[in-house]
């Protein structure tokens, strides 16, 4: 699925908040995803100029997301804690 610019992403200790901005929320809760869900995490260019980070989420994976690279950041400090 692809949300565009109606993604809000949110980051914390606990994982990577997600929600829909109204009016396309109804029927898509806000959900966070733990940053030990996230697997094989790698840099990925779009149109080949644009990077970002594309990850998998669960093990066995279940779906993988495409994120802007300063949420690697998180995802690196979660990981060095654990």
């Amino acid at each position: 699925m692809n949300y565009s610019s109606c993604l809000t992403i949110g980051v914390s200790d606990s994982g990577l908040r997600l929600s829909v901005m109204l009016p396309f929320r109804v029927g898509h809760p806000p959900i966070l995803i733990p940053w030990s869900d996230f697997h094989h995490v790698a840099e990925k260019r779009v149109m080949f100029l644009f990077p970002f980070l594309n990850a998998s989420i669960g093990n066995p994976a279940i779906t993988t997301v495409l994120l802007p690279l300063w949420v690697g950041d998180h995802i690196a400090s979660s990981a060095a804690q654990h």
